[in-house]
């Protein structure tokens, strides 16, 4: 008996081969494909890190020097055979902050050959943008809250209730808040490198402040001092000059600009009030106590107490340790002042309005320091000096109208009514022009200079004019 069978295994077996290569075709095709593509992507972030070496190599150099627009490089640079790199570019602009940014383009090539054998290349750009670090981006920085610039300041500066900061608020000392009144700075980032004394504010309502913040450096440490010792040119200006008069004098530097470098002329100056000589001023803590015999150390205190009613001292004696706040001897300042002396005795804090003035008509010393016998002229206080209050002692010399800058009109910024005194915001530094006779201590000289010079004028005031044609550095020292 025979069997028949029908089937088809060997059309299947066709389609199934079939089939696996058409799927092996597109799988080759595929890996072949990725593999370009990842070639690709390799090539081209190796051409944009040439780019970024071209920038690294050739325009951080020169890019803090670039004072226009120019074209460092054009020509391709061949790096290490991995490519080239060109048109290296630098500029920069100022911002509406008024700070210059520091900008520098560049172009990386990447050359390779694609599966058929025949050569690519791939460019692409990077770009740099420098932003410094500067004063800029702070509402209010400062190395410390020691007051300068005009008379009468007291030993720091405190914020009272009608201060309002805005924006990042910044020192590196210590920030003192006023015993009359609070400051607003609800809208303020506050930070103090030495703490915050909040006197009479509520250190609850602070609690957003960093009174343990790090130390800013504007600039970096020491760069004035590296100034300093690097100077191209340095011209002295701290001599006293002896002059027929009687008086020292100071020494003017003048720097004027001109093509190729700068001219320098110095001559003698005096800045008023010039009046008599006399003893400095002297910060104590205020007594209490209104008799010689219970003064504390390094303390300073009137014969009466402050009357509530009136608002005043009714008192005619003075009585002053020979010690001053930090401890110092201070006895042979006291003996500089004499009778007749006018002076002033006045709170450490500018915002608390507690002053005093008098002339000196007897003066009795002795070991343990002095006490003056004193008139009154004019006093003003809203609340009486408190027990510790920082209080300073201060000599008041008439000016000597003889001298023609030395007029009231020509130095002070208020009434000529006796007792005012100038504005921490008013005029404070005098910029003389030229004897008559042209500079008497130095007539003008030329100093030819390069494009990056240092000018360190030591120990004395600087004017400055004239068309700046390079880059100067003028540095002086702290206290001129």
């Amino acid at each position: 008996m025979k069997h028949f069978s029908r089937g088809s295994v060997t059309l299947t077996a066709v389609i199934f081969i079939f089939v696996s290569l058409l799927m092996t075709t597109s799988y080759l095709k595929y890996a072949m494909s990725a593999g370009v593509m990842q070639k690709y992507r390799f090539e081209e972030t190796k051409a944009l890190y040439l780019a970024e070496t071209g920038i690294n190599v050739e325009a951080l150099p020169v890019l803090p020097k670039v004072t226009s627009p120019m074209l460092v490089i054009s020509d391709d640079v061949q790096f290490r055979n991995m490519g080239t790199y060109s048109d290296v570019y630098c500029s920069t602009f100022t911002d509406n902050m008024g700070q210059t940014i520091f900008m520098a383009r560049g172009k990386g090539t990447s050359y390779f050959k694609n599966t058929m054998g025949q050569p690519v290349s791939i460019v692409r750009e990077a770009n740099l943008q420098m932003i410094p670090e500067s004063f800029a981006h702070f509402m209010y920085f400062t190395e410390s809250e020691e007051p300068g610039g005009g008379p009468g300041l007291g030993s720091y500066v405190s914020f009272g209730g009608s201060d309002i900061l805005e924006g990042k608020v910044h020192t590196n000392g210590q920030m003192q808040m006023s015993n009359w009144g609070c400051p607003d700075f609800t809208n303020a980032r506050v930070a103090a490198a030495q703490g915050i004394a909040y006197n009479n504010c509520d250190p609850d309502q602070w609690l957003s402040a960093n009174d343990e913040a790090e130390e800013i450096s504007f600039p970096p440490n020491n760069a004035h001092q590296r100034a300093i010792e690097n100077a191209d040119y340095v011209f002295t200006a701290d001599d006293l000059l002896f002059q027929s008069s009687g008086r020292d004098t100071l020494i003017m530097t003048e720097i004027e600009f001109v093509d190729n470098g700068f001219m320098i002329s110095q001559w003698a100056y005096q800045i008023p009030p010039i009046g008599a000589e006399g003893p400095p001023p002297t910060t104590f803590r205020w007594d209490l106590d209104t008799a010689p015999n219970l003064l504390n150390d390094m303390r300073i205190a009137f014969d009466a107490p402050w009357d509530t009613l009136t608002g005043l001292y009714f008192t005619d004696t003075l009585f002053i340790d020979n010690e001053d706040v930090d401890g110092n001897d201070i006895s042979n300042v006291l003996a500089d002042y004499e009778v007749g002396d006018t002076i002033s005795v006045f709170a450490a804090d500018p915002d608390s309005n507690k002053n005093w003035f008098g002339v000196i008509t007897d003066i009795s010393t002795n070991v343990s320091g002095a006490i003056f016998t004193i008139s009154n002229l004019m006093q003003s206080f809203e609340n009486g000096f408190v027990d510790a209050e920082e209080v300073i002692l201060s000599f008041l010399a008439s000016p000597d109208n003889t001298i023609p800058f030395n007029r009231f009109a020509n130095y002070h910024s208020h009434l000529n009514d006796g007792w005012s005194l100038c504005d921490t915001s008013g005029f404070h530094h005098f910029d003389f022009d030229i004897p008559p006779g042209g500079p008497d201590i130095m007539p003008s000289t030329m100093y030819y200079a390069g494009e990056q010079t240092v000018i360190y004028v030591r120990n004395g005031q600087v004017r400055v004019k004239g068309s700046v044609d390079g880059q100067y550095t003028i540095v002086t020292d702290k206290n001129t």
